[in-house]
């Protein structure tokens, strides 16, 4: 097991919440029904954010060499479609 993998799974949810979030602005914004903003690091992070908090949020991001895009989010999913995410691991050659 990736030694950071067992840091992460040991923390609690508060802990990982406050890891994930930037005190300083960043191209990564989440806005809460109730006007609560939130800076994270990356869009995995905005992606996670509304399941872990279980609440609904706005994404506002601006990815590098791409167009700004909003999205709604809720801990059940996306506020309509789908949403697919894909990560390409490591392997051994």
């Amino acid at each position: 097991m990736n030694p950071l993998s067992a840091n992460l799974r040991s923390l609690r949810r508060e802990e990982l919440l406050k890891h994930i979030q930037s005190s300083r602005p960043t191209p990564y914004q989440l806005i809460s029904q109730e006007r609560e903003e939130v800076y994270l690091y990356c869009a995995f992070d905005a992606l996670l954010y509304p399941l872990l908090t279980g609440k609904r949020w706005t994404v506002e991001a601006r990815p590098p060499g791409g167009d700004p895009l909003r999205l709604e989010l809720a801990p059940e999913g996306p506020k309509e479609g789908g949403l697919w995410i894909s990560f390409i691991l490591g392997f051994d050659s």
